[in-house]
Order: structure tokens, then C-alpha cells, then sequence
């Protein structure tokens, strides 16, 4: 019976090793099919990410800005055509054009517009694919160039392939000078071209210098208001004065009878050069002394400021 027993112990403990060899040669295994995993998955984030480097450095090179420069520039030369197009049709369609001096190019116009489209679309994809967020937003700033490119790609979009078709029945002539943005996608020129460095320069000086702009723009405003309140009070008692000839009281209403009518007027006075024809009538049919308030004017408002 001890002999029986001790063999059935042996056989156990042999048992109970072989299972724990079992478990380890499993618990192996699963670690080396984890790291090989791991392996796979850092090859592959390394791989998406080297493409992912290697394709925001194409984007933001100088090779694919240049070719983008040189693609907008070609865009604006188009629009220039395309604009000279449409002022011909427009004039031949209210009689000032004769007909025919141009062949039918509408077809033409429509397919180069789309190749252009599509070339800035292509851009917007590839950077939105290989910069993503860094595309908006970089560094703590805004990039405010890569969010107007988008806006005017997306807005040429829904102009030509969306509202075209919308157009039956519809006044669009709202929407027309949303154009004009395409024409300031120039301004990137400046940006990517060696030789426009120095204008940068002086672009640069003048954003800089906008809010004492803003703030000198503001006083002259108040001083023309002042002044035009000034001469609209005191033309009030000329509208009514009978002895004044007909054409000179019309004269008075129609640049300083109303205070509306007096800021434009002053506004025109300040800024056109041609000051002379806003005062001559009044020194001269109503009343030398209103040469004071224009002297007064000219020479610390028009010329001094």
C-alpha cells in the first residue's frame, strides 16, 4: 500500500509539472504573439506616420508653394480675360457692342474655371490630409491664409457646381461679389515668392501701424461730422432767404441742406481735392464771410492732418 501510494504522489507531481510546463509554454507564447503584434502595429504608426512627415513637407515646400504661386497667378490672368468676356457680352446685350466681334467662348470659360477649381481642391485635400489640425490652427496662431484658401475654395464650389444649377428663377446678383474673393488669393503670391520679400516687408509695416490708422481715421470722422454740422445749421436760414436766387437755394439743399447731404459733402471735400467747387457758391452768392470756415478747414483738416 506505501508503495502503491507513493506511486500515485510521483504520478501526480508529474502531472502537476507537466501542466505547469504547459502553462508557461503558453504564457510565452501569448507574450511573443503580443510583441509581435505590438511590433506590427509600431511598424505600421511609423510607416503612416513617415508618410504622413514626408507629405506635409511636400505641401509646405517651397517646389509645391512655388508651382501654387505660379497656378494662382495664371488664375488672376484668367479672371482678367473672363471679366474683358463678360463686359463684351454685356455690352452687346445692351446694344453697345456689335455682335459677333467675339466668337461663343462660354464653353471655354466654363471648362478652364473647373480645371483651376479643381487644382485649388486638390490643394485644399492634401493639406487637410497631411497637416490636418496644424492646418487651422499651429504654434498658438491661427493660420488665417490656410482658412481664407478654404473659404474661397468652398465658396468657388458652391458657386459653379452647386448654385449653377439653382440659378432658374433666382436673383443671384447677391451672391456675384463673393467673387472678388478669388482675386485676392494674389496676396499668397507675396507670401511664397522670394522677390516680393521687401513688399512684405512694407505690408507688414502697414498691418502693423492699422490701429493708429484706425484711431486717426476716428478723430477725422468726428472733425468732418462737426464741420458738416456746422455748415448744414448754417445754410438753414439761406434756404429760406427769398432774396437768394432760385438755382443758389437749390445749390445749398442739395450739398448742405440736410445733415446726411452735409457729411457727404464734406467727405468729398476732404478726400476728392476738389474742395473749390463745394465753396465757391457760397463766398460767392451768399456770403464772403463762409471763406473763414473753409480757410479754417482746409488748412488744419484737408492739409495739416
Amino acid at each position: 500500500l506505501a508503495e502503491a501510494s507513493r506511486s500515485a504522489s510521483h504520478a501526480d507531481e508529474c502531472a502537476a509539472t507537466a501542466e505547469d510546463s504547459t502553462t508557461a509554454a503558453r504564457r510565452r507564447s501569448l507574450r511573443q504573439t503580443s510583441k509581435l503584434t505590438h511590433a506590427v502595429h509600431s511598424h505600421h504608426s511609423e510607416k503612416e506616420g513617415g508618410i504622413l512627415q514626408a507629405g506635409r513637407k511636400l505641401v509646405e515646400g517651397n517646389k509645391f508653394e512655388g508651382a501654387i504661386g505660379f497656378v494662382i497667378i495664371l488664375n488672376i490672368i484668367f479672371i482678367y480675360l473672363q471679366l474683358e468676356y463678360s463686359g463684351y457680352e454685356a455690352g452687346v446685350s445692351i446694344g453697345v457692342e456689335a455682335p459677333g466681334s467675339l466668337p461663343d467662348l462660354d464653353s471655354v470659360v466654363s471648362g478652364i474655371s473647373n480645371f483651376f477649381t479643381g487644382i485649388f481642391v486638390v490643394e485644399l485635400v492634401l493639406k487637410l490630409i497631411f497637416m490636418r489640425c496644424a492646418f487651422w490652427y499651429e504654434d498658438g496662431s491661427v493660420q488665417s491664409f490656410n482658412i481664407f484658401d478654404a473659404v474661397v475654395v468652398l465658396l468657388t464650389l458652391c458657386d459653379m457646381w452647386i448654385l449653377s444649377s439653382m440659378r432658374t428663377g433666382l436673383n443671384m446678383s447677391v451672391l456675384r461679389p463673393l467673387r472678388f474673393l478669388r482675386v485676392l488669393r494674389i496676396l499668397r503670391v507675396l507670401r511664397t515668392f522670394e522677390v516680393f520679400a521687401k513688399l512684405r516687408i512694407l505690408v507688414a509695416t502697414v498691418t502693423a501701424s492699422f490701429f493708429a490708422l484706425f484711431w486717426s481715421m476716428v478723430l477725422l470722422s468726428i472733425v468732418m461730422l462737426l464741420y458738416a454740422l456746422v455748415m448744414c445749421q448754417a445754410v438753414t436760414g439761406s434756404l429760406a432767404d427769398i432774396s437768394l436766387e432760385a438755382d443758389t437755394r437749390s445749390w445749398l439743399y442739395r450739398y448742405y441742406g440736410t445733415p446726411s447731404r452735409s457729411v457727404w459733402t464734406v467727405f468729398e471735400l476732404t478726400f476728392s481735392g476738389g474742395w473749390p467747387g463745394y465753396a465757391r457758391m457760397l463766398v460767392e452768392s451768399v456770403s464772403p464771410l463762409y471763406s473763414i470756415p473753409f480757410v479754417l478747414y482746409i488748412s488744419g483738416v484737408v492739409f495739416a492732418m
